[in-house]
């Protein structure tokens, strides 16, 4: 018994001034791109003697972050990606070593370790570090999805980490939507997607908003309304109009064209007048002689009335150029986010000027008919009009001109936004592509809404004679990329299986493997379980013999390599060393590191090997070892050999011999991973560390 209570007495008493501990944040911390921020570490208890402060990425360990040793910074060896943008923020006496890093970049998210070393102790800690990046206004378009339904699409890029996107109708009532899709582009960022099915409406409109948890969202609103007019049908009437434009214009271009212009400014200066007179109660229902001579009698007033008339409609008309001027500066700014929308609204004012113009046009053709039959049964009267609005007709027609020269200016920025909107129409038909390729798991809905669509579309097809050919060649081309898209997606399910099989079968051979581990981690009379901070407490640094080196090794201090490394030969146990110090009796525990070697072993042997060569190193002559080979991987010297399931990479070593429960221990030490364990090692002779870096390669292995 008097073993078992040293054993607890080294377990609970004070630790030693060479042990220390070393603590960092539980939670992530998280930083906006750009910007600086503090990762904390901190030792306890503080000490600078002999202090190694390794701040690395998990997997760059030999290109740590920031290197700190014999009481400096290192610059070699470093990441070149930190360079001048990390720092340590001072008071090392107070055990304080949190990292600075500076100008934060997306590709610093992740885990960074904090490794404090000593000269008999190490200990690590990891902080989780969550890198922010402000993403895009969400963009939404509005398609036609039929039966007074529309689809609406909401597309926002360029995030980080994930955000979440919410839909609400009139900016109150949140609606529901299961159709959200995300991906990430080889930066990093992250894309949100997002559609919903809406009532048509021209007056309620609905808002998506995309965001981080507990920061700024961004938000855009859209009414869920699209027009019933064709696109194409659209543009091929605006072809025809332009064209009867040009036609009229060449007409107009004949030497009558002054006169032309003359008689009909007059005519509907003519039926101004005769409104106006009629609105004031000085035109009434009686016969046109009576008319006549009221016309007459208010000659003079009727003129007054007539310019001013003229002028108040040229200021209106000059007030509405610019409303309209105003309208279109702010219509600019509008294209950026809601370009879709303008070629709507685009579409609706031009219908309604379409069919204003068609209305105007009726009434004055029917005023000018009545005018035409006054002006021939008076015609001293239109003698003396046209010689006194001679002078306003000429200053008309230049503001006319003006006005002429304006609206054509208008149009032809009209027809620069518009080529503007087709750009952006192709622009997102682009980044639709490349989000239809991700929707992997939506295709068998997408193909039946596009079969509808196709569906739908030829019945339309066959109510508009002319764009049969086009739009049926269009749903051709539709359906074989649907069958296209069809086999990549059956191409990448049966991908995705297979690799799942695999992944299944490793993970089962693991579990297996773990469970055969822990079933056999400690023999049933040892009545006592290390945990790893009390299995630290018996680490020892074993001294290598030198003299008891056998092969082509070389030991120099605690380090042990192969001078004539053969690639081509296999593992064996002719070469290798001892350490100095046998054991007879406690518990010993120590670690090696071992990176990236083809083959070595490591374990213990009776001392009575020591100066017998050409003794193979097997169980039966009192060898217990742990193998690795290129060739064969992991396995213990048995008969046969024992190959072990070992599915993590490490690269320190632990081995802990317990002569008390007659056990031989190997760890992942840098995980705390039990790799195996002999449970019954027994011998009448003392025991002492073995291990061979094998004849394949040359680098070392190192006692730590």
């Amino acid at each position: 018994m008097w073993w078992l209570l040293l054993f607890v007495c080294a377990c609970h008493g004070a630790p030693t001034h060479d042990t220390f501990t070393v603590s960092a944040p539980n939670g992530p911390l998280s930083v906006w791109i750009g910007s600086s921020i503090i990762l904390p570490c901190s030792v306890s208890p503080a000490f600078t003697a002999s202090l190694q402060v390794r701040w690395h990425r998990p997997d760059k360990y030999k290109t740590p972050v920031l290197l700190y040793e014999n009481r400096q910074v290192q610059e070699q060896p470093a990441d070149p990606q930190y360079k001048g943008r990390v720092s340590l923020i001072g008071q090392l006496e107070k055990g304080n070593v949190s990292l600075k890093l500076e100008n934060v970049s997306l590709a610093d998210s992740g885990e960074f370790v904090c490794f404090v070393a000593g000269d008999t102790w190490y200990e690590q800690a990891s902080v989780h570090l969550i890198v922010k990046v402000m993403g895009s206004p969400p963009v939404l378009s509005v398609t036609y999805g039929g039966s007074g339904q529309v689809n609406i699409t909401c597309v926002s890029d360029g995030w980080a980490p994930q955000p979440n996107l919410t839909w609400r109708n009139n900016g109150v009532t949140e609606i529901p939507s299961q159709n959200h899709h995300s991906a990430t582009d080889d930066h990093g960022l992250v894309s949100v997607t997002s559609w919903l099915v809406h009532s048509s409406s021209g007056s309620k409109w609905v808002a998506c908003s995309v965001g981080l948890p507990e920061e700024e969202r961004k938000e855009s609103r859209i009414l869920p309304y699209i027009s019933g007019v064709d696109t194409v049908e659209l543009e091929r009437i605006l072809r025809d109009k332009e064209a009867e434009m040009e036609r009229l214009k060449q007409k107009s271009e004949g030497p009558w064209k002054e006169v032309f212009i003359s008689f009909l400014v007059l005519l509907l200066l003519s039926s101004a007048t005769v409104f106006v007179l009629y609105r004031k109660g000085f035109i009434k229902c009686k016969d046109l002689k009576e008319a006549e001579a009221e016309y007459r009698k208010q000659d003079k007033l009727e003129t007054e009335s007539l310019l001013k008339t003229q002028s108040e409609e040229v200021e209106t008309l000059k007030k509405t150029i610019t409303e309209l001027q105003s309208e279109l500066d702010k219509n600019k700014g509008e294209v950026e986010a809601h370009k879709q929308q303008i070629t709507v609204k685009l579409d609706r004012i031009q219908r309604d000027k379409e069919a204003e113009m068609e209305r105007l046009k009726q009434k004055s053709e029917a005023q000018v008919k009545e005018l035409e039959e006054r002006l021939i049964a008076s015609g001293a009267k239109v003698d003396r009009l046209k010689q006194e609005s001679t002078g306003l007709l000429k200053t008309q027609s230049e503001e006319v001109e003006t006005l002429k020269k304006m609206i054509t200016e208008l149009r032809s920025e009209l027809e620069t936004n518009k080529g503007e909107v087709e750009a952006h129409k192709q622009q997102i038909t682009v980044e639709l592509d490349r989000i239809q390729r991700d929707k992997e798991a939506e295709m068998e809905r997408l193909k039946q809404k596009s079969e509808a669509q196709v569906k739908e579309l030829e019945e339309r097809l066959i109510a508009s004679g002319a764009k049969v050919d086009r739009l049926k060649q269009e749903s051709t081309e539709l359906r074989s990329e649907l069958e296209t898209n069809k086999g990549e997606v059956e191409a990448h399910k049966q991908q995705i299986t297979v690799e799942l099989e695999r992944k299944l079968r490793d993970k089962e051979a693991e579990m297996e493997c773990l469970k055969q581990k822990s079933e056999g981690a400690f023999p049933q009379n040892h009545a006592l379980l290390l945990t790893w901070d009390k299995l630290k407490g018996f680490k020892e640094s074993p001294n290598m013999d030198e003299a008891s080196v056998q092969g082509n090794l070389r030991a120099k201090g605690k380090r042990v390599q192969c001078v004539k490394p053969n690639r081509d030969q296999p593992l064996n146990t002719y070469h290798f060393i001892l350490c100095k110090d046998p054991f007879s009796s406690g518990q010993h525990y120590w670690e090696m590191r071992i990176e990236n070697k083809l083959s070595w072993f490591v374990g213990v042997c009776i001392d009575t090997l020591r100066g017998q060569e050409g003794v193979p190193l097997t169980l039966q002559n009192g060898c217990w070892l742990l193998c690795y080979d290129e060739d064969k991987g992991f396995f213990v010297n048995t008969e046969p050999i024992t190959p072990l399931q070992v599915t993590i990479s490490f690269k320190i070593l632990g081995v802990f011999l317990d002569c008390f429960g007659h056990s031989l221990t190997f760890y992942d030490a840098e995980s705390h991973s039990l790799l195996y364990t002999f449970h019954d090692v027994r011998s009448a002779h003392p025991l002492v560390p073995v291990l061979s870096p094998g004849v394949r390669d040359n680098k070392h292995i190192l006692i730590l």
